[in-house]
Parts: C-alpha cells; structure tokens; sequence
C-alpha cells in the first residue's frame, strides 16, 4: 500500500480519530477562522482565540479597556490546536483581574504606602475607613496627635511599581464655639491675670461683624486681639448667643495651648502662627483655652448685640478702657 493512496489516508485519518478529535479546517475560509465575533446583541467582541473586549459599563463595574479571558474555546477538544495550557489560563484570569480592578491600588498598597507620601504621620496610624469611587478614604494621626484624612489613589502595573496619588478630604469647617463655651475652659489663673487689662478698640466692621483691640501686656508690649462674630442664623442678634472666631498676636496664645485649642474647635481667626500642636506639658488638663487679653475682653463685650437692620452694634456698651 503506497503512501499516498486512498486506503493509506484513510487510515491515518481513523488512528488520529481514536486518540482524539481533531478540527480539520481551511484557515483560508472565513467560516473556519479562529477568531469568530459575536453578535451585536451582546456587550463585547474577540480581541483574539483568547481574549474579549468589553463595552465600558459602570453598572458593572467593567471599565474602560476592561478584559476578560475568553470562554469560545472551553469546549474544544484536547487534540485541537485551540486549547490554552492551565497555566496561560491563570495568567490571563489575573490579567483581567487587574485591568478590571476598581481603584487602581489596593487598599492594603494604599495604607502602607501612605507613609512614604506624607511627612508628618505618626506610622502606625493610618487606617482604611472605606471605599470612594475610585480612592479609599483613609485616617491617621499627625506626629502631634491630631486627626487627618485623606483619600488615596493611583495605579500599579504588572512589574509592581506603585503611583499614589494623595489628597486631603474636603470637609465642612467646624465652627461651633460660643463664648461662653470658650471662657468655660479656661482655669482661674487666666481668670485672675485678666483683672485690670488695659486696651483700646482700634476698628470695627459692622457689615463684617468683626472687631479690633490693641492691648497693653504686662511688660509693656501692645498686642492685637481680634473677635469676629459668625451670624449663620439671622434671628440670633446677641454676640454672646453666636460663634466668633478669635485671635491674640501675645506668645501665650501661641505656645501656652489657646492656638490649639482654637484651631482644633473652630473658633481661631486667621491661620496659627506657630505649629498649634498639643499643649501636652504646657496644658495637659486643657484649660488654656484663652490667653488673659482675650479673656479680659470677650468677658467685656459678650452682651454687645446687632441692630435687626443689618451689622449695626447696639447697647448696651461698656466704655473700652484707654491705655495709658
């Protein structure tokens, strides 16, 4: 039997039958071709014998460029030249994995990676509050105690190499301090050093609510003390009965704990200017709240009210002391 004949092939064609199926095809026809696109009723179309593109789709969570290992080929035969090895099927699983993973970094990336973006974070504070669209919001503490957040994205491609982008959260600023609140947490010595402050009003800005002082220190040194009010709620007419916000150029206000304070509770006016951290040797127990000017002066103009028609001050005043 030669073997080019009829019978030869024939049973070359059975033997390979039995050991398995095997796809014969033209590559020329169309019809044959690896590569067969679906339908337009479905979401995607074949990239290759391996690989979707899908459609964006928010719903789902595919994005843009999203990937998927394809499943035309999951019932070929074994002898077919379309099976994937399991080893290109789990790298191509991971592929798509990664490409279709919302936000770009994981949130354990995110957290640790965190302290090589900021300098000052005590390490060990940072922890993953939850998932913001395509960030993790994430808390931590400064290396004076206080709390921060911060939402944190970016990517990470194939070879490991990490791009974080770091933002600090926007939210409301809390202005919630009342001068009686204020003048509560601070201890009798402030009490008893403000007896006898003198000091002048320097300006004041009805339409603004704001308010000017010069006041003369126990050294001889003249200090501005600034208060303003904050009418959120137009039928609240009495200073004593609103926020303020408030400020003293002294050293006792910025290094003795009533910068912190302020800052930390809504009512400094203007940025610290010094670092406003905790006062935890200066005042530990908190009762700096106010330096002595301040308190000498808030305690004076608390019951000044504003005019129904606008920011008008009206009685009843007590007269400013002038400086000698």
């Amino acid at each position: 039997m030669s073997r080019g004949s009829a019978a030869s092939v024939a049973l070359r064609y059975a033997a390979l039958r039995e050991a398995g199926d095997v796809i014969l095809y033209d590559q020329e026809n169309p019809a044959n071709n690896e590569i067969k696109q679906p339908g337009a009723d479905v979401n995607y179309r074949a990239e290759g014998p391996t690989t979707y593109e899908y459609r964006p789709d928010e719903k789902e969570g595919i994005v843009p460029g999203g990937r998927a290992p394809s499943r035309q080929l999951d019932n070929a035969p074994p002898a077919s030249s379309k099976v994937i090895p399991d080893s290109m099927k789990q790298t191509l699983a991971e592929n798509y994995v990664m490409a279709a993973r919302r936000p770009g970094v994981s949130k354990w990336t995110a957290q640790n990676k965190l302290y090589e973006q900021l300098r000052d974070i005590e390490y060990g504070s940072a922890k993953v509050i939850r998932q913001v669209g395509s960030e993790w919001l994430i808390s931590y503490r400064t290396n004076a105690g206080d709390p921060r957040q911060v939402l944190v994205g970016g990517r990470e491609d194939r070879s490991g190499h990490v791009s974080l982008s770091v933002r600090r959260k926007a939210s409301a600023v809390k202005v919630a301090a009342r001068i009686g609140e204020i003048m509560g947490k601070c201890g009798p010595e402030i009490q008893k050093r403000s007896k006898g402050i003198q000091y002048r009003r320097t300006r004041i800005l009805p339409e603004k609510g704001m308010m000017t002082f010069d006041v003369r220190g126990s050294s001889g040194e003249v200090y501005k003390v600034r208060i303003k009010g904050v009418r959120k709620d137009r039928r609240i007419k009495a200073l004593d009965k609103m926020p303020v916000k408030v400020s003293c150029s002294c050293k006792y206000f910025r290094w003795q704990g009533p910068e912190h304070w302020a800052k930390s509770n809504g009512y400094l006016y203007g940025r610290p200017v010094g670092t406003a951290s905790k006062p935890n040797v200066k005042d530990p127990k908190g009762q700096h709240w106010l330096c002595k000017h301040l308190y000498a002066i808030l305690n004076e103009k608390r019951n000044i009210r504003f005019a129904s028609g606008g920011w008008r001050f009206t009685g009843p005043y007590r007269p400013d002391y002038l400086m000698g």
